[in-house]
């Protein structure tokens, strides 16, 4: 038998052809993995080392004449330091802290992030003896609960988990129940569209409360990681967050029946945040001309916002802004969605 006729030549051949058809698939097996690639490598890419950041505290004898010799230091980037020095080692402003202890200058640090180390040898090299002769510069880590980088992690995997659960949940099972045609039979009941949609946010702000309180109590138990700032505030951010990737969501899905698209149009949204929102490292590994592009991004203000309550106890209405951005953003998904939604 000629293989051009054979059966599985053309189920093959058959097959290749939904493949290449679908936008989604296509996405998921070339896209993904070069995006993916493109912003790993603009985060990590070759680049002269950048100057470390060194906290000195103004309390210190000759503290101006110390920043003024690291700042003529290409490697270091120094910067005086007031009362807060414990936040800025939490935000990663600065790698080591010069300090007055009680005999001298002495230098704090957390040996687990990165760069510390050799920030803290920097700052050890402009504290030695004029003399020539090594002078051991008293040193101790800064370890506690707030300042490790599993702190630095948990709010990133909370607002990770809002997003990913939103758009999963809510735009799966929109487009799950248009391909078996549930959407067509709620067609012909007197439910508005606004109600489906709004029903779907109200659900996802049930589970967020669960999710919410499950992994921050976890993070408090096992991990010890502090709950600063007030649950109220906590869980008003998470709302606000849902609702944005909620009305993200809905919007993703207002058309399409496939699996195989909804999931490459949801890939395609997460992939960035992924990366470029401070989840797993920090945002400032992207050059500067992105920043402002990164801050933009509806993870990355779920993030901050998240971190400042946890961690620093900040309040929701020193995040206005961020909030006030996600809510934009969940607005206006929301009434594309609604104007473009497909019942079947």
């Amino acid at each position: 038998m000629n293989p051009v006729n054979h059966p599985l030549y053309h189920l093959v051949l058959a097959r290749l052809r939904e493949l290449y058809r679908e936008p989604g698939v296509l996405f998921w097996v070339f896209g993904f993995p070069l995006l993916l690639a493109i912003c790993l490598g603009i985060a990590f890419r070759d680049k002269p080392p950048a100057p470390s950041p060194i906290g000195v505290d103004m309390r210190l004898a000759g503290a101006d004449q110390l920043v003024a010799q690291m700042n003529a230091d290409p490697l270091i980037r120094a910067t005086p330091v007031q009362a807060d020095w414990e936040q800025a080692l939490i935000r990663g402003d600065v790698l080591v802290l010069v300090l007055q202890g009680p005999s001298g200058p002495e230098l704090i640090y957390d040996p687990a992030r990165e760069g510390a180390l050799l920030a803290k040898v920097l700052a050890e090299r402009h504290l030695q003896n004029p003399d020539a002769q090594l002078v051991s510069v008293p040193e101790r880590f800064l370890s506690e609960p707030g300042s490790r980088y599993i702190d630095f992690l948990l709010p990133g995997l909370l607002g990770v988990n809002l997003m990913s659960s939103s758009l999963w949940g809510i735009g799966w099972a929109i487009v799950q129940a248009r391909g078996r045609k549930q959407l067509k039979r709620l067609a012909a009941t007197p439910m508005l569209r606004t109600h489906y949609m709004t029903s779907q946010l109200l659900a996802r702000a049930v589970l967020m409360l669960v999710e919410v309180t499950v992994l921050v109590l976890f993070g408090e138990w096992v991990f010890s990681i502090p709950m600063r700032g007030s649950w109220l505030d906590l869980m008003l951010v998470s709302f606000v967050g849902t609702g944005c990737f909620a009305g993200i969501a809905c919007l993703l899905a207002t058309r399409t029946e496939r699996n195989e698209v909804i999931s490459g149009l949801m890939n395609l949204v997460m992939l960035p945040m992924y990366v470029l929102s401070g989840v797993f490292f920090s945002k400032a590994n992207f050059p500067d001309f992105l920043q402002p592009i990164i801050n933009l991004l509806p993870l990355t203000m779920l993030n901050d916002a998240l971190r400042g309550i946890l961690l620093e106890g900040d309040s929701f209405w020193v995040y206005w802004p961020q909030m006030a951005g996600l809510l934009v953003v969940g607005l206006i998904s929301f009434a594309l969605a609604l104007r473009f939604f497909r019942w079947k």
